[in-house]
């Protein structure tokens, strides 16, 4: 008996672009373009589960890293709809998607695409000690890329979002505007409609 096999089936982080963040040279005090792979986390992967599992242990002040992992664990589970809800990371990792490494990833985001034309952004956590720790961040544009890059993917969705207070100037740079008060709601129009 022949079995078919799935060309769509993954066992492996899928890499879906490259984006350009900025990272600090130390000895010159200034910051050198660095490319960043943007990779969607497979629920079916024992690795890319554990780089989640990892970062929720190793972040310490990571706000929002402990619920992206935990519902990376529910995907895994499936008690999470896989088809809406996704996991993506920006990583230093530039091969072997297969096994993703925590300690190269810089920032995570989780989404869901409920709405058909809408990507909501649940959370997304960039490299805490990045932003806590060092006095000067070794890394710069973590956000800004992986914001971009959700565009990108989702090129003909709003992108929507309920932002905490001290995040609204950071989105409001990347052309998120205001749409409603209660809950707070900031949206961008999709990429295809913009000229």
């Amino acid at each position: 008996m022949k079995i078919q096999s799935n060309k769509y089936t993954s066992f492996t982080a899928k890499q879906i672009n490259k984006e350009t963040i900025l990272k600090l040279n130390s000895e010159a005090k200034n910051y050198f373009p660095q490319e960043a792979n943007f990779i969607e986390i497979n629920p079916n992967n024992k690795y890319d589960i554990k780089a989640l599992l990892e970062i929720a242990n190793n972040w310490i002040y990571g706000m929002y890293s402990n619920v992206i992992s935990y519902n990376g664990k529910r995907l895994k589970e499936k008690e999470l709809d896989r088809c809406t809800n996704k996991i993506f990371a920006l990583t230093k990792q530039t091969k072997d998607f297969k096994i993703i490494k925590s300690d190269e990833i810089l920032g995570i985001m989780e989404i869901d695409l409920e709405k058909p034309k809408k990507v909501n952004l649940n959370y997304i956590q960039v490299m805490p000690d990045n932003i806590h720790i060092n006095k000067e961040r070794s890394y710069k544009n973590i956000g800004t890329a992986l914001i971009k890059s959700i565009r990108k993917r989702f090129n003909d969705k709003t992108l929507s979002l309920n932002p905490i207070e001290k995040e609204i100037e950071f989105y409001k740079k990347l052309g998120l505007k205001e749409v409603c008060k209660n809950p707070l709601t900031y949206e961008i129009e999709p990429l295809k409609n913009k000229k």
